[in-house]
């Protein structure tokens, strides 16, 4: 029996030579692929790419991974990922990595006051610990009973083993937190852009989120009222505000749509930017340094890269 590659526990392993990747059956982790070209990456971060595969897991999310690398040519068999798409998801303080936590134990709650055994270092990824060590394993459990998130009960002298039982807080916070996630059966996802733009180019951004929107099962919200306006009206706030997606394409755009886009950034939206590749030489520079965007000509994948965004973002 092979290796997971990112708990070290005991996995079925398949290599596929003609692909250069490797697809791993971890019972801890799932089911995952991993590019040849990605190793390095993965384990330059194995304890949150772990922690992210491991959650995945609990949640029963069935979606196989694909780590892979940026630029890669997307497939429809997987869910493409980089490693720095996988640390977004990453808790960014204290208090995520506790509400984290505390969804992975309700998720391995058989029922709510089942005892749950700790004692090993393995656990280490259900508690999203970057540093793994018993100091911070034993840190985070006395916190969140602290935050009275869970009860701990010890069997020894010692700190470990210990048992760890969700609290009737934690369960009400635990179902507080999955219920404002799924508090729309269809999320709305709005697209931006510069109705004065070429019909040509219009059409092949709205064919392409119309579709990838449709497949992941969300709704579209079009605005193409965006041209010739200093700044965003209130119309076009509120949608941003209310859309849990936003694409915006940046062919002939104007002011008003890079206030749109930081505005939306300032939110903390997921956002995907798509622009022609004749229009790119358009784009500032320095406006653009280090922004990833979909550049598209006959635009056959656009409708994929939005579709593994929002995927990627659920």
């Amino acid at each position: 029996m092979d290796k997971c590659l990112l708990c070290g526990l005991s996995a079925t392993t398949t290599v596929q030579d003609n692909s250069s990747r490797t697809i791993y059956n971890c019972l801890s982790c799932g089911v995952y692929v991993v590019s040849d070209v990605a190793v390095k990456a993965v384990k330059r971060q194995i304890n949150e790419v772990c922690a992210f595969f491991q959650a995945r897991r609990l949640s029963g999310q069935s979606d196989t991974v694909l780590i892979s690398y940026d630029n890669a040519k997307l497939e429809k068999d997987y869910l493409q990922l980089t490693v720095n798409q996988i640390l977004e998801h990453f808790p960014k303080n204290f208090t995520q990595q506790m509400y984290g936590a505390l969804i992975n134990l309700t998720n391995l709650s058989a029922y709510p006051g089942e005892e749950i055994r700790i004692e090993k270092l393995d656990w280490a990824p259900k508690f999203y610990l970057k540093t793994v060590n018993f100091d911070a394993l034993s840190f985070i459990i006395k916190s969140m009973a602290k935050a009275e998130l869970i009860e701990v009960s010890y069997y020894g002298a010692s700190f470990f083993p210990c048992g760890v039982t969700v609290s009737p807080k934690g369960w009400n916070l635990a179902a507080e937190i999955n219920e404002g996630e799924n508090e729309s059966v269809s999320p709305s996802v709005l697209l931006l852009y510069n109705s004065s733009s070429a019909k040509g180019a219009v059409s092949i951004v709205r064919a392409a989120a119309q579709k990838a929107v449709k497949d992941c099962g969300m709704k579209l919200v079009i605005s193409d009222m965006i041209a010739g306006e200093e700044m965003i009206c209130n119309e076009i706030a509120s949608r941003i505000k209310s859309s849990a997606y936003i694409l915006v394409d940046l062919s002939d755009a104007r002011q008003e749509i890079f206030y749109a886009w930081g505005y939306a950034r300032a939110l903390g939206k997921p956002i995907f930017l798509t622009c022609m590749e004749e229009k790119k030489s358009k784009l500032s520079a320095s406006l653009i340094a280090g922004v990833g965007i979909a550049f598209w000509q006959d635009a056959k994948q656009l409708p994929m890269q939005i579709y593994h965004f929002l995927k990627a973002h659920e």
